[in-house]
């Protein structure tokens, strides 16, 4: 079919107002929704030396959802999710966005994951196969790190063992929860040799200190001169040195699971956020145990948690990732600094907009151009219409209605009207 040029330009015209209507919708669907701050309690502002403001959560669609996220580590510039229903840990970077999967095949049900960042190796416990797997950061399987004895720890490596919470500290040392027989802490070095035996019966038989009996230890976590332990049946958090030796009991409204210190300028002193599955909010301590404050609440929206079970905190200290079970995704969370912000204790703090404003940008943007096309086609339409209808009559010279001549410019059918309307008069 053919086209003159004034309708070729008016196809283009309304091609490019559909798409650029297309990008503001798309624009509009694609904006995160507010950034929420999470109801606080406690000094917990004042401590962070910000506001925990929400983020956004991953994976976003399409990629797939998350079945059951139990453990999330950041380093290295990679999140690490472990997923114990789909049998992998997930690979996300900073931002959200999936590159890889690691233990497809190999793991049976992985719960806790820790990175030794000077090699480049993971460790993560499987629940399934009682072991403690290795991989390389691109996902190839190493084998298993097997507890066996040394000098110093006759016939430990016996008691079968099941390995729950996992960490690594500086040296290379791996600190690791045991819920086999008598549940305990063991220090391994990497090839496996126990280093010590923590509240297990090793130490009930040799130790002069005290001994505590933990039950379904999760998590752990190291300091320069302490050790973390979510003591999660006993709905506590005990601290031990370095040395084994027992420091602190800290008591948990509810029950702690993960944990991870924070450090960041902002902070007034060094922090440590615990994950609290029961009351579902994330408390922030001091070094001292004492509980400064929580964030968080029940739900599914924004802020909103489902029986979390992990957090790590960034090496800045300025973002916590949250594994929130329950919702199935990963929650981002932002210390914002806001030291005079404060709002009353147990008041969600006011939300702020600032993730939108590149997708409104992008929308208005889109919009007013494609108006102005828009505007500028129907105009030159409307002006082109006008003209044929009034083209004949407003084409007929005064002159020409007594002498028969028409303009050049006319149309052969102005041309034919103005002659009939001529020979009209004339007869």
């Amino acid at each position: 079919m053919y086209l003159s040029p004034e309708q070729t330009k008016r196809v283009v015209a309304a091609l490019a107002v559909a798409v650029l209507l297309g990008v503001t919708i798309v624009a509009l669907l694609l904006m995160p929704p507010l950034e929420q701050g999470v109801p606080t309690s406690g000094d917990v502002i004042d401590e962070l030396g910000g506001r925990p403001v929400y983020a956004f959560s991953f994976p976003e669609t399409p990629t797939p959802e998350l079945r059951r996220p139990v453990s999330v580590i950041v380093s290295g510039g990679r999140v690490y999710v472990v997923d114990s229903a789909a049998g992998v840990v997930r690979v996300f970077d900073e931002r959200g966005q999936e590159r890889s999967v690691i233990g497809s095949g190999t793991l049976g049900t992985p719960v806790y994951i820790a990175r030794d960042a000077a090699r480049g190796v993971l460790y993560v416990t499987d629940r399934q196969r009682r072991a403690l797997v290795s991989f390389t950061d691109e996902g190839e399987h190493i084998g298993e790190v097997v507890p066996r004895s040394a000098a110093a720890t006759p016939s430990v490596e016996a008691t079968p063992w099941a390995p729950l919470g996992v960490a690594v500290d500086e040296q290379g040392l791996l600190y690791v929860t045991d819920v086999a027989k008598r549940h305990r802490l063991l220090v391994l070095k990497r090839d496996g040799t126990i280093v010590r035996e923590i509240a297990g019966e090793q130490q009930a038989r040799t130790g002069s200190g005290v001994v505590l009996s933990l039950e379904y230890p999760n998590a752990v976590d190291v300091t320069a001169d302490e050790i973390w332990v979510a003591d999660s049946n006993n709905r506590r958090v005990v601290v031990f040195g370095r040395d084994g030796e027992f420091r602190r009991v800290i008591t948990m409204p509810g029950m702690a699971r993960g944990l991870d210190f924070i450090s960041s300028e902002e902070s007034t002193r060094p922090l440590v956020a615990v994950v609290d599955t029961l009351a579902q909010d994330v408390a922030v301590l001091d070094a001292t145990g004492t509980v400064r404050g929580t964030f968080g609440e029940p739900g599914a929206g924004a802020g909103g948690l489902a029986f979390p079970n992990d957090v790590a905190v960034s090496a800045d200290g300025t973002r916590l990732y949250v594994a929130d079970t329950g919702n199935r995704r990963v929650q981002v969370w932002d210390i914002v600094p806001a030291p005079s912000a404060r709002g009353p204790e147990g008041e969600p703090a006011e939300t702020s907009a600032r993730g939108r404003v590149p997708y409104v940008a992008t929308a208005i943007v889109a919009g007013v151009v494609a108006l102005v096309i828009a505007g500028v086609t129907a105009s030159a339409w409307w002006r082109e219409r006008r003209v044929r209808q009034e083209g004949g009559p407003g084409l007929i010279d005064k002159a020409s209605a007594t002498t028969g001549r028409v303009r050049s410019s006319a149309t052969p059918s102005a041309r034919r009207r103005c002659s009939e309307a001529v020979d009209r008069r004339i007869t």
